[in-house]
Formats: structure tokens, C-alpha cells, sequence
């Protein structure tokens, strides 16, 4: 028992620095791509078809991805994803001294299904660790991770970009993806047994089983928009975001660092997680804190300093901190441990349309009418997504709620 425990913890310990090393590298090199592509003379057009490229076929591969994971073990699917970023980012330094739009795009798309292959075993992988009263403790610490990621990559990759050029930075997140494949080399394979069911859940019809079972769900279904939610605004943030920053006279490095400011909010915020959930429910919560994240993004066309762009930075990066583990949690708690993978491949899916659409949606908005009304559509359309979802949900819980009073009379 006492050996059993000292593996979960290690197992625990390496998963936080595997959701360090992936989200520093991930958040470094968007904004990385999205300068470079403006320092090419790209409109805001190209930019983001060129940035929607990373997201195009993850959003086919995420289910069966995380339906293979739980047959064939997470740890398989991280060694693939982690030592296929590394290559990434020499493809990345290709793309930097040719300085052409083809290596940018197929680095793009590998990176794409890399980042995958990562971020959907890790997740599935956290959640089977320990009991039901450990599992939102380990996403809480696995989440708070993820932030100082985010935190540390935007300001990493605009301080090298600054002070070495682009090509040289590329070559920092090649190095830094290093560190991700040492992590996780040393983490157990950690296959569960098959499950007991006629249909495997690695098999076509097992994953679509699954997924339809667990997308019926109303409070998914609030999990899986809160996700898009999540990864929209933050397409903004990591892809746009800079662009803007430097348009109006500031420094690549202090984009970086307003990026990183956001970051760091979101992992100042993890101690109220616990508090604000048991208040108001991990729905609830969500709403609150998706809600959060969005408006400091639709008024940054009005804000023009430095201190002005800092505090809604950090309000949408408290917002965005809370938003991530709360969707984990959802979808964890509504899934038994053998669909885990199918889960969080979900969540991925809505993760990569998030990623896909962001980018067409605010480049050619921006390519027609201005990157300041592009804020404005872009906020409210994730605003016109999120109603529905709320509606469902909340008309479930009346429902339950009525069927919970419900006193049966004994006659």
C-alpha cells in the first residue's frame, strides 16, 4: 500500500511538470508564429489561416485519440506527442531561415497533432490517479501548473524573439520540448484493465458509444463550451493579442509580458477554486468564471495604457485559471475511469474548433474592418454560444431538483 502510494505521488509529481513544459512551450510559440508571419508582411487574413492550420486536423484525430490512449496506455501516447514537438520545432527553425509560408504550415499541423497526442493522455492520465476526494485536489495542482505554463511561455518566447530574432527563438522551444520528453520517459504505463463491456471503447463503435453517452449529459455539455470558451478567448490572447499590442507602439517583449501577466492571474487564482465550487457548484462556477475571462477581451479596444491593459489581462487570466480545471472536473466526474481518454478527447475536440475558428473568425474581421472590432464580434460570439448551453443545463437541475422533492406518499 505504502509503495503503491509512493508511485501515485510520483506519478503526480511528473504530471505537473508535463503540464509545466507543455504549456510553456504552447503558449511560447503561437505568439511566436503570429509576429513572425506580421514580420513576413502577412495580413491578418493570412495570419490566421495560417495559425487555424495547428487546429484543423487535431479536430478529427481528438476522440479516436483519446479512445486508442485508454486501450493502449497514455504513456505510449505522450512519448509520440512529446518527442514530435521536439521535431516541430527544428521544422519551426526551417520555417525561420527560409522565412516561407510552406515549412510554416506543415510545422503548423505537426505541431498540431503533437500538442494532441500530449495534452489528452496527460489529462486522462490525472484524472485516474487516486480516489474520488483526491481527484479535484490532483486537477487543482495539475491546473495550477498549467498556468505558471502560460504564464512563463509568452514572456520566454517575446524576450528571446527581441533579443535573438525569430529563428533563434524557434530554437529555444525545440530545446525547451526537451524537457517534456524527460518527464514523461519517466512516467509507468498506466493501461487499466479492458473493460467488461461487449464493445470495446477502442473500437469505432465503442468511442462513438461513449461519446454519444457522455455528450447527453447536460452538465457536459456546459463543460465541453465552458472548454471552447477557454481556448477562443485564449486563441485571442496568444495569437492576436500580440499583434494588437505591438500595432499600438509597445515593445514584442512587453506583449510577451502582458500575455504572461494573464498567466500568472490565472495561477494567483487557484486557491479560491475550492471556495468559489463548493458556492456555487462546478456549473455554476464555470459560467462565473468564463464570463470573467470574457469581458476584459470585448473593452481592450478601449483601453490605451499599460496599466489599463494589465488589469483586464489579469481579470481574464483569473477567469481563464479557474475555467480549466473546473471543464477537467466536469468531465471527469461524469465519465467512469475507462472513458476518460474518450473525455477528454471531447474536450479536446471543442479545444481545436476553438482554436480553428478563432483565428479565421478575428483574421478576416480584422483583415476588413480593424482589429478593434474583431474584440467586439469575437466576445460576442462566444457570449451567443455559452446562453443555450446555460439554459439546458439550468432547466436539468430544476428538473432534478424537482424529482429530489418530490415526497412519495405511502398509501
Amino acid at each position: 500500500m505504502r509503495h503503491a502510494s509512493r508511485l501515485a505521488s510520483r506519478q503526480l509529481h511528473l504530471l505537473f511538470v508535463v503540464a509545466l513544459a507543455y504549456w510553456t512551450t504552447s503558449q511560447m510559440i503561437r505568439p511566436l508564429v503570429s509576429m513572425f508571419l506580421v514580420s513576413l508582411g502577412a495580413s491578418p487574413g493570412v495570419v490566421g489561416l495560417v495559425v487555424s492550420m495547428q487546429s484543423l486536423v487535431p479536430l478529427f484525430l481528438a476522440v479516436p485519440a483519446g479512445g486508442l490512449a485508454d486501450r493502449f496506455g497514455h504513456r505510449r501516447f505522450l512519448v509520440f506527442g512529446s518527442l514530435g514537438m521536439v521535431g516541430t520545432g527544428l521544422l519551426y527553425v526551417a520555417a525561420g531561415i527560409s522565412r516561407t509560408y510552406p515549412a510554416l504550415v506543415v510545422a503548423q499541423i505537426i505541431e498540431g497533432i503533437c500538442e494532441l497526442l500530449v495534452w489528452t493522455s496527460a489529462q486522462a492520465y490525472v484524472t485516474q490517479l487516486g480516489n474520488d476526494d483526491d481527484r479535484d485536489r490532483n486537477i487543482g495542482y495539475f491546473s495550477l501548473f498549467s498556468a505558471a505554463g502560460q504564464m512563463a511561455g509568452p514572456t520566454v518566447g517575446g524576450f528571446a524573439a527581441e533579443a535573438w530574432g525569430y529563428r533563434a527563438a524557434f530554437g529555444v522551444f525545440a530545446v525547451m520540448c526537451l524537457s517534456l520528453v524527460v518527464a514523461v520517459l519517466m512516467l509507468p504505463d498506466n493501461r487499466l484493465a479492458a473493460p467488461a463491456r461487449e464493445t470495446s471503447i477502442g473500437s469505432g463503435q465503442g468511442m462513438f458509444s461513449a461519446s454519444k453517452r457522455i455528450c447527453a449529459n447536460p452538465e457536459v455539455q456546459v463543460g465541453m463550451i465552458g472548454t471552447f470558451a477557454n481556448l477562443f478567448i485564449t486563441g485571442m490572447w496568444s495569437s492576436f493579442y500580440p499583434i494588437y499590442v505591438v500595432s499600438m507602439g509597445f515593445t514584442p517583449s512587453v506583449a510577451g509580458m502582458l500575455v504572461g501577466l494573464k498567466g500568472l492571474a490565472a495561477l494567483a487564482v487557484r486557491p479560491f477554486l475550492a471556495p468559489v465550487t463548493r458556492r456555487l457548484g462546478r456549473p455554476g462556477a464555470l459560467i462565473a468564471a468564463t464570463g470573467a475571462a470574457i469581458l476584459p477581451v470585448a473593452v481592450t479596444p478601449v483601453l490605451r495604457s499599460f496599466v489599463l491593459l494589465a488589469l483586464a489581462a489579469a481579470v481574464s487570466g483569473a477567469g481563464l485559471g479557474l475555467n480549466l480545471p473546473l471543464t477537467i472536473a466536469i468531465m471527469a466526474h461524469n465519465t467512469v475511469p475507462e472513458e476518460r481518454g474518450v473525455a477528454m478527447g471531447l474536450r479536446l475536440v471543442m479545444n481545436r474548433i476553438a482554436l480553428l475558428t478563432n483565428p479565421l473568425i478575428f483574421g478576416f474581421v480584422s483583415e476588413y474592418t480593424g482589429f478593434e472590432l474583431s474584440f467586439y464580434v469575437c466576445s460576442g460570439f462566444v457570449v451567443l454560444l455559452i446562453i443555450p448551453a446555460v439554459r439546458r443545463w439550468r432547466a436539468a437541475s430544476t428538473v432534478r431538483q424537482g424529482l429530489t422533492a418530490t415526497p412519495t406518499t405511502a398509501r
